[in-house]
């Protein structure tokens, strides 16, 4: 094995830093819920994105709100009772 790389911090400062511990992994086993993938326009891509932005919350939070909303439409459960429902 070769020698121990610092970091470019600890290499200025002249000391070797504390390495951050890695976030836990996210895995599918850990999550009960499903990816889903769809296809819309470029434009419809940028303009959810500044949409989020400007409403200061995810394009996933946008996407679930308008889920919640085709649900109602048609008469089923929100996605907040179907995750109750799993638990």
């Amino acid at each position: 094995m070769g020698k121990k790389r610092t970091s470019l911090h600890a290499t200025l400062r002249g000391g070797e830093t504390k390495r951050a511990k890695p976030s836990p992994v996210v895995t599918a086993a850990t999550v009960t819920a499903a990816k889903l993938t769809t296809y819309v326009p470029k434009a419809v891509w940028r303009r959810l994105k500044l949409m989020a932005i400007d409403k200061d919350k995810a394009v996933n939070d946008l996407l679930r709100e308008a889920l919640d909303l085709l649900l109602a439409k048609y008469g089923e459960p929100s996605l907040a009772e179907w995750e109750k429902a799993e638990k």
